[in-house]
């Protein structure tokens, strides 16, 4: 490991120093038209390029055997990824200087070198899911592995082929005419399909040319097909243009060139192509080759293996209410537990933001969640009517925390809801201010008490002390409209000048955070001579950071009838 590092860190300054170079080039407007020059440049960029991408995947492979290395995998990568960027553009800038009065009738293919570029004709095909590269080709350029998939073909009419290893190449793909290029991600394949003809029906050609269609496939001989587009490629590359000939034949628009779809009027060819036939027994259909798993203990014990495979299928295998059948996923025992991939999913997160956000896509993206979002509380919502219609309730009253409802605070349940912090808190009641410079009795303190609704319980230590007063009243036979003592009255209106604190307390709705990996409910209580209360508390806790929000408090008198009762001055030092 430590030898292939000091060997790329070498390359790196090799390529820097040519990538430097290559930039003073373009700058001077002397050798930017230079073409010979650039040429010989662009040739010492990408062989060093070459050498250094080839170091880089030996070094990414050495990494992801290493479960303990996950965030320096990601690291590692990234400065990758910062070198490859800069080889496109740089590249990509040569070329359209090379290129800029390219143009023909037919677009011909340009120069290559034969080592690092190959002009192959391609298929498009959006009935594959996968998109595909022939082997021969693939030894052509000298390419590398990045990775290596296990899976079985679905074949046409139902059939699917014996399991089999493919090689995975990223591959610059470009057009022709050198306008778009694009890396893509190419699986193995020893034949693409067999033999397709090329355009050369002069009539076609001259109605394309007078629409101004240029193809880049035409001529009487038959090369093979090199590389399969899929669908997984194809959404990508289609501009939406298409035009309908005369002959039936529609012409596509693709980033990478036209291409002709349809039958011709003069003769009708049929293509048949069989990937893979063959007769396979149901057991044979169990066998984990034909699933896409593998492992190195299959070698070594294989008829125990297929053995409790099929004893696996026959026990876990049953029959849904549905009339489907359901079978248990073969997992396999005794493999390596993944490492957590949390820090390389944020680091990618951080770059997507800051892509979007030089691109100035960020704001149409949160656009586009923020409306699924909407979309999904409207048919909840309507949900929600249907089913309490059917017990015979009726829901009328919603409320929203959406940016196009104008209303910063909104009631809910009898307490005032935040929508901008999320926040929930207890209105002041309008009665406090009605017993300023009043007489305090007996029944004004019953009504400031009732007209605070909060149904979770946080206000309950500052309602405390109306609710001691109250029953200090009852205990000493005080009428309903008698003005209370003047020791009760004093400590009333101390309460009350502190009262409009109460409504700058609030607590969080969301009482579970958005990620938790573990959560304790804490419960605490305690009791004096005066009144006793509870009040009970989640805990979460994500990667060692602790939230705590209160679930529930409750507050209750001590009985009239406690001998232990004592005067309420100490609830003065409270």
């Amino acid at each position: 490991m430590d030898a292939l590092k000091t060997k790329r860190k070498s390359l790196r300054t090799s390529f820097t120093t040519t990538a430097n170079k290559l930039k003073e080039c373009l700058a001077k407007k002397e050798d930017a038209k230079d073409g010979d020059k650039l040429r010989a440049v662009k040739s010492q960029l990408q062989d060093k390029f070459l050498r250094l991408d080839e170091i880089q995947n030996k070094i990414s492979s050495l990494l992801l055997e290493n479960n303990e290395t996950a965030a320096e995998y990601e690291s590692d990568f990234q400065a990758a990824e910062d070198y490859r960027d800069n080889f496109l553009e740089l590249k990509s800038k040569i070329e359209t200087l090379l290129n800029k009065d390219f143009g023909s009738f037919l677009e011909s293919p340009p120069e290559l070198d034969v080592r690092q570029e190959v002009c192959a004709r391609a298929l498009l095909d959006d009935g594959s899911q996968r998109s595909y590269i022939e082997k021969n080709l693939a030894a052509e350029l000298f390419l590398s592995p990045s990775g290596r998939e296990i899976f079985s073909q679905g074949l046409f009419g139902g059939g699917i082929s014996p399991a089999s290893e493919h090689k995975r190449y990223m591959v610059n793909v470009e057009s022709l005419n050198r306008k778009y290029s694009t890396p893509l991600s190419l699986l193995e394949q020893q034949k693409i399909c067999s033999t397709l003809p090329r355009i050369h029906d002069r009539k076609l050609l001259s109605e394309l040319s007078s629409r101004g269609i240029k193809l880049t496939d035409v001529g009487r001989d038959s090369p093979p097909i090199r590389v399969l587009l899929g669908a997984d490629i194809l959404g990508s590359i289609l501009t939406g243009r298409i035009e309908v000939l005369s002959s039936g034949v529609s012409a596509v628009e693709t980033l990478l060139g036209w291409t002709i779809l349809g039958l011709g009027k003069k003769k009708e060819v049929v293509n048949l192509v069989t990937l893979s036939l063959q007769n396979m027994d149901v057991p044979k259909m169990w066998d984990l080759e034909v699933l896409g798993i593998t492992d190195p203990i299959e070698k070594e014990n294989e008829s125990l293996l297929e053995e409790e495979t099929l004893t696996h299928f026959k026990e876990t295998i049953r029959l849904c209410e549905d009339q489907r059948y359901e079978v248990a996923l073969p997992w396999l025992a005794g493999h390596p537990a993944l490492c957590d991939k949390y820090d390389a999913a944020e680091s990618r997160l951080r770059t997507a933001t800051k892509r979007l956000i030089n691109e100035n896509y960020l704001e149409a993206y949160d656009n586009v969640f923020k409306q699924w979002e909407s979309e999904e509380l409207e048919q909840l919502k309507s949900q929600s009517i249907e089913i309490m219609k059917e017990g015979a309730f009726e829901l009328r009253c919603w409320a929203s925390n959406d940016s196009k409802e104008d209303q910063d605070k909104q009631m809910v349940l009898g307490l005032s809801w935040d929508v901008i912090s999320d926040e929930l808190s207890c209105k002041l009641p309008s009665n406090i201010d009605c017993t300023q410079g009043k007489p305090v009795t007996k029944r004004v303190l019953l009504s400031v008490i009732n007209s605070v609704y909060d149904p979770i319980g946080f206000t309950a230590p500052a309602l405390l002390l109306p609710k001691l007063l109250m029953q200090e009243a009852w205990r000493g036979k005080i009428g309903w409209d008698e003005v209370l003592p003047v020791e009760l009255e004093h400590k009333y209106r101390l309460w009350e000048r502190t009262m409009h604190f109460m409504s700058k307390c609030a607590i969080s709705r969301r009482l579970f955070a958005e990620n938790y990996d573990d959560f304790t409910v804490h419960i605490f209580t305690d009791a004096s001579a005066y009144a006793y209360a509870a009040c009970a508390f989640l805990r979460c806790e994500f990667k060692g950071q602790v939230t705590v929000k209160l679930m529930a408090a409750k507050a209750r008198l001590a009985p009239m009838k406690n001998p232990q009762s004592q005067d309420l001055n100490c609830w003065e030092q409270l």
